[in-house]
């Protein structure tokens, strides 16, 4: 359960980090 939180974070990192990409 604490591994699939941090995922979450992850992944939103990565979208935001492909938006300033762009």
């Amino acid at each position: 359960m604490h591994g699939s939180k941090p995922t979450a974070l992850n992944l939103n990192r990565t979208h935001s980090i492909r938006v300033v990409d762009l």
